[in-house]
């Protein structure tokens, strides 16, 4: 079992037995969710912008237009961001609302992006991308 290094950042604090580090069940989660939320700050101001992205190897890419202002900013600028999956499982209801809960699977990611620059990198990502989200009838 191969496990993601533990740092300050990702370190789990509260009930830290029901999170994982381990790369296949950080890697299931990341392969079946359809998007991502990507967090950044700019002057002072906090972003978060859903977005589609996937998982190939040990690389998240994250779908943008190159006409998108974030877009470009953080990746011009190796802006540290934070990318979050998450994958609701159920919703727990309780005789008492203090005993309500949600079952779910996430991942947080922390990271600097860079641009794709390689054509053929891109067009491999971004079919990685449209299949995830694309759900073909079955004949």
């Amino acid at each position: 079992m191969s496990e993601f290094k533990k740092t300050n950042k990702t370190k789990i604090t509260r009930l830290p037995n029901r999170g994982s580090y381990d790369k296949d069940t950080i890697y299931k989660i990341l392969d079946e969710a359809l998007y991502c939320t990507v967090a950044y700050s700019l002057n002072n101001q906090a972003f978060q912008i859903p977005t589609g992205f996937c998982r190939i190897d040990n690389t998240l890419y994250i779908h943008g237009s190159v006409g998108s202002h974030y877009m470009r900013l953080i990746a011009e600028q190796q802006m540290p961001v934070c990318i979050s999956v998450t994958l609701m499982d159920g919703i727990v209801l309780a005789r008492s609302a203090f005993h309500h809960s949600v079952n779910y699977r996430s991942v947080i990611i922390f990271g600097k992006p860079t641009k794709v620059m390689d054509e053929k990198e891109l067009y491999t990502a971004m079919g990685s991308i449209y299949r995830k989200n694309v759900s073909w009838p079955v004949e």
